[in-house]
């Protein structure tokens, strides 16, 4: 992939991961109060020299709860693991977001190192004045370079058992592809399928008929929802072998692994489910020539045979100014 040239004066590498850790470490659920959090796997999962300037941190359980307890904590544990590996240590300062549709205490939390990036305004959501669109939108820009439009990110955790719901998630998101936005990122979990993907064996057993579809869902074997993922990337053309939109202009939105060619999945088998690719980076026009050569990598646990949670870690490195 080839990076344009900057029209600004000064850029710079940000470095961006995103991981989905079970409940956040966390020893809670709906249906009881929640005790302590153990950040062993948290620690075990980010081990190593690739540590970045913004990590999102999906199902951060009831982190925001008592004072922050749960995000400090992690924001030690992470600085503590570095300390433990002698490296710089990167003081990460964590933003608590919300999710959609009221589905909990369960949404992704944002750690930023603040030597190298500048917060310009964080939306959780939970604003008095707050819209559904803005909710878990970061306005940024890397340390020293401080002028000019701010750069977007927005954490995502759509519904696993929401077809619809998705559907609600993505409306809210497209007005970040739209031309002439400023780059933005949207990360997260996104728990389904774009069209053109391999979902064999998704719907084993019926098991997502069961769950994800009422009789009134035109759903079918082997073919899932993929209406969300595609209103931001665009509908798979397998006569093109790209993705285009329904009034041929270009898709809003790029998938960062589509872009390198690195689709393995990020999620471990759940049989009689196989392991699928929920955890993606999607850029509008703003950041999709911006993917610095060699950056995404979906890092290996470990431990191969015992997971330290049931997604990888993912990271891509941006050239921002």
């Amino acid at each position: 992939m080839i990076i344009a040239e900057s029209m600004c004066t000064m850029t710079t590498h940000v470095d961006l991961s995103l991981l989905n850790y079970a409940h956040g470490g966390g020893d809670c659920d709906a249906d009881k109060a929640c005790g302590t959090w153990d950040f062993t796997g948290l620690r075990r999962t980010m081990r190593g020299t690739r540590w970045p300037d913004i990590l999102v941190l999906c199902e951060a359980e009831r982190y925001a709860f008592t004072g922050g307890a749960g995000a400090y904590e992690a924001a030690l544990a992470l600085r503590q693991e570095q300390r433990d590996l002698g490296l710089r240590e990167r003081p990460y300062v964590p933003l608590n977001g919300t999710l959609t549709q009221h589905r909990g205490p369960i949404a992704p939390t944002v750690f930023y190192d603040p030597t190298t990036i500048v917060v310009r305004q964080w939306f959780d959501g939970e604003d008095a004045d707050g819209y559904e669109r803005t909710r878990n939108l970061l306005k940024w820009w890397p340390a020293g370079a401080e002028d000019g439009p701010s750069n977007h990110l927005i954490p995502q955790h759509w519904p696993w058992n929401k077809p619809l719901g998705r559907v609600f998630d993505a409306e809210e998101l497209t007005r970040y592809g739209r031309p002439g936005a400023p780059p933005a990122v949207i990360l997260g979990d996104f728990n389904t399928a774009a069209s053109g993907e391999d979902v064999a064996g998704w719907d084993a057993i019926n098991w997502w008929q069961t769950i994800r579809h009422s009789q009134a869902w035109a759903g079918r074997p082997e073919v899932y929802d993929s209406l969300p993922l595609d209103m931001l990337l665009g509908v798979w053309d397998a006569d093109q072998g790209r993705r285009v939109s329904a009034g041929g202009h270009e898709p809003g939105f790029a998938d960062v692994a589509e872009l390198v060619g690195d689709t393995r999945p990020t999620e471990a088998a759940k049989p009689p489910r196989p392991p699928q690719r929920n955890m993606r980076f999607l850029l509008n026009a703003g950041f999709r020539d911006r993917v610095v050569d060699g950056s995404y990598e979906v890092h290996d646990f470990l431990d191969e045979d015992n997971w330290d949670s049931d997604h990888k870690r993912v990271s891509v490195t941006l050239e921002v100014g």
